[in-house]
């Protein structure tokens, strides 16, 4: 039970904890905002796992293998290529924002390093971008197998508990406080009309605490998947997959809100949509975060990339597809993705967004 509840934490938290404080600042920059802001966070952790258990029930009832069979042997047949639709596009968003958190993060180590130029090529966030897609995610992608990138999930999770670690440490000492030694640098670089953060100032205005509402919705989606741990965990039965469930969805609401009150305590209203953002390219353990994030972005896109290409197989019915087809798939995927991350700058909209569109479809309306 344990290595499942590990493992479908994991499968639950993702980059979108990045977000969470930008939400937060999105409409409050007044710290007992947070007793608000986690008790959303709480609420929707309950109702997602909810719903994820009962995708399971289903699933046990029917003998379905997956969601869409699930909805096909429930609601009918003639439908099934509803959430389908959804998990493609799901998929495809979701590597959308890991492509915009590769062009944001790996632009400040670029300044970290001190890499303006390089053989006469600018190196900022698109030209990033379009490297990391051409020479990186796009061989990635084109892989005849995906076996060995099988435990890039535990580097992900790795650099997101020690990018937690370093968030509580700099709220703790106070590094971003007025005084704080990196609070001092942002301000020697960026003028003294720089603001690092900021309380108490625009107050708050719950109509905007929608922004962080799409987010967390966002934040527990790994509905589609509920199938695939109900057949992975050892003796089945209902009550061990419920206890599974909502063991697993707890764990990702702690760490949520660990991302969520550290970032926002420490940078308050100015949370940026990717918190990291935030942080002093000079911070050395923001750096060692980056690149940690960064890097298991990197080797985990292709896993996301091969369930987008299975759904748009399964959608488009071909179930035996040539090696031309697939490769014409991961290069018209990357090329679209690509585009969308050089055009779109802010993660935190983008992940709201997704979050109650695709979201609240795959976990509150389709279980229904």
């Amino acid at each position: 039970m344990g290595g499942c509840v590990s493992n479908l934490i994991k499968n639950i938290v993702g980059s979108g904890v990045l977000c969470l404080a930008g939400g937060v600042a999105a409409f409050s920059d007044q710290r007992q905002t947070l007793v608000l802001a986690l008790g959303i966070a709480f609420t929707f952790a309950a109702i997602a796992g909810y719903c994820f258990a009962m995708i399971g029930k289903v699933c046990e009832m029917t003998g379905a293998k997956s969601y869409t069979e699930g909805w096909a042997k429930t609601v009918g047949e003639s439908t099934a290529w509803i959430p389908n639709l959804i998990v493609v596009f799901k998929t495809w968003s979701a590597c959308l924002i890991y492509s915009m958190i590769i062009g944001d993060l790996f632009s400040d180590l670029a300044i970290t390093a001190g890499v303006s130029q390089v053989a006469g090529v600018a190196v900022n966030r698109n030209s990033i971008l379009l490297v990391a897609h051409l020479f990186g995610l796009l061989p990635l992608c084109l892989l005849r197998s995906f076996t060995f990138l099988s435990y890039a999930s535990f580097l992900g999770i790795g650099g997101l508990l020690f990018t937690a670690f370093f968030m509580i440490l700099r709220l703790v000492e106070g590094s971003y406080a007025p005084g704080g030694v990196f609070f001092n640098q942002l301000v020697a670089t960026g003028g003294k009309n720089v603001v690092v953060s900021s309380f108490d100032v625009m107050g708050t205005k719950l109509i905007k605490s929608l922004i962080l509402i799409s987010m967390l919705t966002n934040s527990y989606l790994c509905h589609y998947n509920a199938p695939k741990f109900l057949r992975e965990l050892k003796d089945a039965t209902r009550k061990r997959f419920d206890t599974l469930t909502y063991s697993s969805f707890f764990g990702a609401f702690l760490m949520n809100a660990i991302y969520m009150v550290a970032g926002f305590l420490t940078f308050g209203g100015m949370s940026y949509g990717l918190i990291l953002n935030n942080y002093a390219t000079s911070d050395l353990l923001a750096t060692i975060s980056r690149g940690a994030i960064g890097s298991s972005i990197l080797l985990g896109y292709a896993l996301t990339f091969d369930g987008f290409r299975t759904s748009i197989l399964e959608f488009m019915k071909v179930k035996e597809p040539t090696q031309k087809l697939k490769d014409v798939i991961a290069c018209v995927f990357i090329a679209s993705v690509c585009a969308g991350s050089m055009i779109l700058r802010d993660l935190g909209v983008v992940v709201s967004f997704l979050g109650a569109l695709l979201g609240s479809f795959v976990i509150y309306v389709f279980p229904r």
